[in-house]
């Protein structure tokens, strides 16, 4: 599967290394199904599932020069603001599914 979008690979192709760009990284998490224990307990697991696979990849980011602006464990979505050089290094992580510029979500309205 490709993991960078095909609009992003088209800007890289014209940009200078340096330039920065938003960035959107979908991630992919594996959480452990663990019966018994609360709503909570479960939210929890999830944070902490999804903050480890962050952690390296937010210090890959600060590395390059970039920032993180903002996480979403629950939908497993990192938003940088990176130099375009630390494209390909992002998409090696395994855990990196998808790498995409942001764009506004669009919802399908149902004629009446």
């Amino acid at each position: 599967m490709q993991k960078i979008a095909a609009e992003l690979e088209a800007w890289l192709e014209q940009a200078d290394s340096s330039a920065m760009l938003d960035l959107v990284l979908e991630l992919k998490v594996h959480e452990p199904k663990v019966e018994g224990i609360s709503r909570s307990d479960r939210i929890a697991q999830s944070r902490e599932a999804f903050q480890k696979i962050v952690d390296p990849i937010e210090e890959t980011i600060r590395r390059s020069g970039g920032e993180v602006t903002s996480t979403a464990w629950l939908n497993h979505t990192i938003l940088a603001r990176v130099p375009a050089h630390t494209i390909k290094n992002l998409a090696s992580f395994d855990r990196v599914e998808f790498l995409d510029l942001p764009h506004a979500i669009n919802v399908d309205r149902l004629s009446p």
